[in-house]
């Protein structure tokens, strides 16, 4: 099974991982710090990947103005469904790409960081 976000193969390179919990910390002047709990966010997922031609970095694009949660694929089987928050794509030097053999060998060749929301 292959690397797939919105059932579109990319390859991925890295991921984090965060989860965060929101605590405001008040400071009075005459006493010790007082913490209020308000919650948490929700689990966020940064991954960087390549991805091979314009026609999928277009794709991936347009996945930050759907409103709906894309299925986020690993070889292992699906990580869950994911909003897309953020996509990055910065072209590599790459002359000929042998990645993925149903593209021609020239197409270009970017790397994508993409930061994911898990759907609560």
């Amino acid at each position: 099974m292959a690397w797939t976000l919105g059932n579109k193969r990319l390859y991925v390179q890295e991921t984090k991982e965060s989860a965060k919990q929101i605590i405001p910390r008040l400071q009075p002047l005459a006493a010790g710090t007082i913490m209020q709990f308000f919650g948490w966010e929700s689990p966020i997922l940064v991954s960087q990947a390549i991805v091979i031609g314009r026609e999928n970095v277009l794709h991936f694009q347009s996945l930050t103005m759907s409103g709906v949660a894309f299925e986020f694929v690993s070889p292992e089987g699906s990580l869950g469904n994911y909003n897309v928050s953020n996509v990055a794509f910065s072209r590599m030097p790459v002359i000929c790409q042998t990645i993925d053999t149903t593209l021609p060998e020239d197409s270009p060749v970017y790397m994508m960081d993409v930061e994911l929301y898990e759907e609560t």
